[in-house]
């Protein structure tokens, strides 16, 4: 709860499988984090059975519940399923392999026997030696339907970005290894991130900083860096090994990012086989002792998305923004359950919207004027600088939010918003697009990141607000500039 006392909460919470709306469950304020899950749990469970076994009836309409999974980091998962965390020899909840000691627990190798679903629930996998997993027995295990192998996936936030991404750099800038980066490398690598904040956009929480500031890298920070700015800063300023190495991560994590790609069971399996290159390639360029449980998860990460979609659908992101808001109903240590629910009750008879996320997607426009340009629109229509979608913000006059991929294939500079008989349109010029940033192990074209350059002599267009595909992330290098589709900007889930 704060610096300055022990108390401290721990909430469970609930979100509809689309994720844009999440829920308090239940919140434990204590000294420290509840001795025994199960009494955690206890009325949890209780009426998940209930909801489960025989659904809910609201204004007369019958609705069945199930529970689609269960997220959380590898220190809670090891909590509430009662098994070794994720530094012990078995480990991983996928699959039984069982990790070697050099200096630390590591699990070089691929996937071992998959884990199934039947053997968890049964105690199968108890905790009889180092090869077993189980500790005691979860008290999720008396929920109908619900899987313990299957349906609490690995958690991107925490495995993938906070885990693996952020090893690499560490490796990189503290590692007793041949592939530290030089302190000059380091300092240039820092100085192109403070560079490239001025051109981040509205829909990103943090801008880059110094690596000065590391280890204090939030999730959102090291999932800009993997999906974007990676590929710009570390290029030329590591050896090619290393950088085609990140690429391949880079590339998987993209195609797992997209929910149009995670359609198609191709994409899937493309990205699967990406990972399956990537971790072998980590072993042999930082050794064995690095293949950590995160890196190991890896390989079971595809399976996840085949079951879920996206990553957003089933990472931790969501959930921890909405911690951010618990506290912030808090406003002194004394009695905190009471007063968090007196909060809520007042936000539920107001019927606040904004604490809860929820998103009715029907843009706003602001900031009328009559300075076009308007293109092949009459002269009298109605003209905006702003326009405000559900998943990002358009702004005519601010270079870095103003640009947009059109029908996923043009990429747009907008100066205009226009309404003609309700009808709203981006008034805009096509930029050049000169090729791909790289061509392996795909063209980084397939992916929508392309090089591109202005064109001032390009007359003006239109096009129909429902034919934006996403908004732009525009960086500079050297003496041109790099897009990036901004993936959680998604708005056409149909192609």
């Amino acid at each position: 709860m704060g610096k300055s006392t022990a108390k401290t909460l721990w909430p469970m919470l609930c979100s509809d499988k689309l994720g844009k709306n999440v829920y308090i469950v239940g919140i434990f304020n204590g000294c420290s984090k509840p001795e025994d899950s199960d009494e955690f749990l206890k009325f949890f469970i209780e009426e998940a059975k209930n909801f489960v076994n025989n659904g809910i009836t609201i204004l007369k309409t019958h609705y069945d519940v199930i529970i689609d999974g269960i997220i959380c980091d590898a220190p809670a998962k090891a909590y509430i399923l009662g098994v070794k965390c994720h530094s012990g020899y078995s480990s991983c909840t996928k699959c039984e392999i069982v990790g070697q000691m050099k200096k630390c627990v590591c699990f070089p190798g691929g996937i071992s026997t998959l884990r199934e679903d039947a053997k968890f629930n049964e105690f199968a996998y108890s905790d009889e030696d180092k090869k077993k997993i189980i500790k005691k027995k979860s008290s999720l295990s008396k929920i109908p339907k619900l899987g313990l192998v299957s349906q609490v996936p690995l958690d991107p936030m925490h495995l993938v970005f906070l885990g693996v991404c952020r090893k690499l750099f560490l490796i990189w800038l503290f590692a007793r290894l041949s592939c530290k980066l030089p302190a000059y490398v380091i300092n240039r690598i820092s100085a192109a991130m403070i560079t490239l904040a001025d051109y981040i956009p509205y829909e990103f929480a943090r801008k880059p900083r110094s690596f000065k500031d590391i280890k204090f890298f939030k999730a959102t920070e090291w999932r800009q860096i993997l999906l974007y700015i990676g590929i710009i800063v570390l290029k030329d300023n590591v050896s090619p090994a290393i950088y085609n190495h990140f690429v391949v991560l880079h590339v998987a994590i993209s195609i797992f990012s997209n929910p149009l790609m995670c359609k198609y069971n191709s994409w899937i399996d493309y990205g699967e086989k990406l990972l399956c290159m990537f971790v072998p390639t980590f072993q042999k360029l930082y050794g064995r002792r690095y293949v950590s449980h995160n890196v190991h998860g890896l390989y079971h990460l595809a399976n996840d998305v085949r079951r879920y979609g996206e990553l957003d659908t089933f990472s931790a992101f969501r959930f921890e923004n909405f911690i951010g808001r618990i506290k912030n109903l808090i406003h002194n240590g004394n009695r905190p359950l009471q007063q968090i629910s007196r909060r809520l009750t007042e936000i539920e008879n107001r019927k606040s919207k904004e604490f809860y996320m929820c998103n009715d997607n029907i843009p706003i426009f602001k900031q009328q004027h009559h300075t076009g340009p308007v293109a092949d629109q009459p002269t009298d229509v109605l003209q905006y600088k702003v326009g405000i979608f559900d998943t990002f913000k358009i702004n005519c006059d601010d270079d870095k939010n103003s640009y947009v991929y059109v029908n996923h294939q043009h990429i747009v500079k907008v100066l205009n918003i226009v309404c003609n008989n309700k009808d709203y349109c981006i008034v805009g010029k096509k930029l050049d697009i000169l090729g791909p940033v790289y061509t392996q192990p795909l063209s980084s074209s397939q992916l929508g990141i392309n090089v591109v350059q202005k064109n001032d002599s390009a007359s003006p267009e239109c096009w129909k607000i429902d034919d934006i595909t996403t908004k732009v992330l525009i960086l500079p290098y050297k003496q041109v500039k790099v897009v990036f589709p901004i993936l959680h900007t998604l708005r056409n889930k149909k192609e």
